[in-house]
């Protein structure tokens, strides 16, 4: 009964302990990654009872394809931040803006990542705590989009304006 909250304790140390340079930097993207992976790890502990219950579940199949789309979604990003983004910027002398890859399609992949798992957390056994979870995880998340925003437009200017035009924000087509 207690290795639970036991496992959960240990795990939020140390995810605040794997992020203690960022813990400081209220108002940055930064933090409200923070808090949103610690929502995961709760909406997690809080769901992983149900993981695999009635597997063909509606909501089981929805939560399964999230997951994967966070995965894809995830590696997509930090591919295209580390293998396009990173060695451009060391050659040109700044940073690099990617619009290749998934970028393509959205601007924040990996705060779209975050989204889609969370949801697809939730979906494994929807309430009331969970759903509170869930938006809270959404609301940091937009946020940390949005204050990346602000700093991409000081960076890249008309350049990230343009970007901004021609992409959705988190979900290919949609938003």
């Amino acid at each position: 009964m207690l290795l639970k909250p036991l496992l959960f304790a240990i795990a939020a140390v140390l995810l605040l302990i794997a992020f203690r340079r960022h813990v400081r930097r209220v108002g940055q993207p930064e933090f409200f990654i923070i808090l949103t992976f610690e929502l995961l790890l709760i909406l997690l502990f809080l769901n992983i009872d149900y993981w695999f219950d009635h597997p063909t579940r509606p909501g089981q199949i929805i939560s399964w394809f999230l997951l994967v789309a966070s995965i894809v979604l995830a590696l997509g990003g930090w591919y295209g931040i580390k293998k396009i983004g990173q060695p451009m910027a060391r050659l040109k002398g700044g940073p690099h803006l990617v619009t290749q890859g998934v970028f393509r399609y959205v601007r924040h992949p990996l705060y779209s990542s975050l989204m889609f798992l969370g949801t697809g957390i939730y979906l494994k056994h929807a309430s009331l705590p969970a759903l509170a979870i869930l938006l809270l995880i959404c609301v940091f998340a937009i946020a940390a989009a949005l204050l990346e925003e602000k700093k991409c437009l000081q960076t890249f200017g008309d350049v990230y304006t343009s970007y901004m035009k021609a992409t959705r924000r988190f979900i290919p087509f949609i938003i």
